[in-house]
């Protein structure tokens, strides 16, 4: 049975607990870049560091940031080989 790809993130980008991590995809048109938007908080339960996607007010400024370094990334070619 083959096994299916195994996706990495490209990059991070980290504000307090926000996190931005983009991703490399393929299509049929070319490789394309998306992102993800996470924030890491600890389990009520038994402590253990999780991460969510949902976002309170007071996130706001963290997400604009990694948002905005995310897009500068993700808009910015490569350096020419």
């Amino acid at each position: 049975m083959a096994s299916s790809p195994s996706y990495k993130p490209v990059h991070r980008f980290q504000q307090g607990r926000v996190t931005a991590t983009i991703w490399l995809n393929e299509s049929v048109q070319g490789p394309f870049h998306t992102f993800t938007l996470t924030q890491s908080f600890r389990d009520g339960t038994n402590g253990n560091l999780r991460r969510g996607h949902s976002f309170r007010l007071s996130d706001a400024p963290d997400l604009l940031t990694v948002i905005q370094l995310a897009h500068e990334w993700m808009a910015t070619p490569p350096p020419a080989a």
